[in-house]
């Protein structure tokens, strides 16, 4: 296993405790496959996370042993908006995670309106550090970027564009479109309840109409208090044909765990409903609290990460 930073560590030990106690625990059977850490600032934003994917040699989640897959750190501005967040691939040759000499695998960048709401305009993805070797520098190589849309301060949505088409230029008429997502729903507080990624243009192969393809939606799960609980993800239409219909082909979900704040510090990706094979035996509600607005995405395109 990889190693962690000795604070790290220390906080891994916490979080088993979180999760077991004052977060709450479920009873259901359903099998992790992933969970995530967050160490978050002052005001509740994260400005770190990391990745589990196996449950190490205890074949026990939320212990110290856990495989540590990959982290990401944020900068953010004063008011928390992001300004850069950069994934970390591997841990360098010292082995420890959240030190120096960790690998960067991607680094996305931010940029937001200077007047008005202040709304997030476009994000962008690079993947490669340029000719130089050197990450953060100019010749940086962007693979993607994505395009924000909104009702006044609301955003709706978000468009991503993953090759700068025939004439080799990004940010101009031909830039391929990858997928968008869209919030259908425009609800108050930020608490949206479903949201859908469409990454096909349809037998009619113009984007933005009737029959454009969906990839996946995921619905989100609130407490009374307005704390967000769950988030589910369907991948297909299932038998009928038709989407959002009961039938809809369930991926997977995640939980959420917070501090004696109120604050997300993990989720876990629920992948399997478990021996007994039917999903959400009970729902751990978690501590009681003022609503959230949903700060936890699950690419570097969800601002609120």
């Amino acid at each position: 296993m990889k190693k962690m930073a000795g604070s790290s560590l220390i906080l891994i030990l916490s979080m088993a405790i979180s999760f077991c106690g004052g977060g709450g625990s479920s009873s259901t059977d359903d099998l992790i496959g992933v969970w995530y850490q967050y160490t978050n600032n002052i005001d509740g934003y994260y400005v770190e996370r990391i990745r589990f994917t196996d449950p190490g040699p205890d074949s026990r989640w939320h212990t110290s042993d856990d495989y540590v897959h990959s982290c990401v750190t944020v900068l953010r501005e004063p008011d928390n908006d992001l300004i850069q967040w950069t994934l970390y691939s591997g841990s360098g040759s010292d082995g420890l995670w959240l030190t120096g000499d960790d690998v960067v695998g991607s680094n996305t960048t931010y940029l937001y309106e200077t007047s008005g709401y202040r709304n997030l305009v476009e994000a962008y993805e690079w993947t490669d550090p340029g000719d130089d070797g050197d990450w953060f520098t100019k010749d940086d190589k962007m693979t993607e970027y994505a395009t924000y849309l909104y009702i006044g301060a609301e955003e709706t949505g978000y468009r991503v564009y993953s090759d700068p088409g025939t004439d080799k230029d990004w940010f101009t008429g031909d830039d391929s479109l990858d997928y968008y997502i869209v919030s259908p729903d425009i609800p108050p507080y930020g608490r949206k309840t479903r949201t859908i990624q469409y990454n096909g243009a349809g037998t009619d192969g113009t984007w933005f109409t009737g029959d454009d393809t969906i990839g996946y939606y995921y619905e989100n799960t609130y407490s009374n208090g307005g704390r967000l609980i769950r988030r589910t993800y369907y991948d297909g239409a299932g038998g009928d044909g038709s989407w959002f219909t009961n039938d809809d082909v369930l991926d997977g979900y995640y939980r959420y765990s917070r501090d004696s704040n109120g604050y997300i510090v993990g989720r876990d990706w629920y992948h399997s409903p478990g021996p007994d094979g039917v999903w959400f035996v009970s729902v751990d509600h978690g501590p009681t609290g003022p609503m959230d607005r949903d700060r936890f995405g699950d690419t570097p395109w969800d601002r609120r990460l």
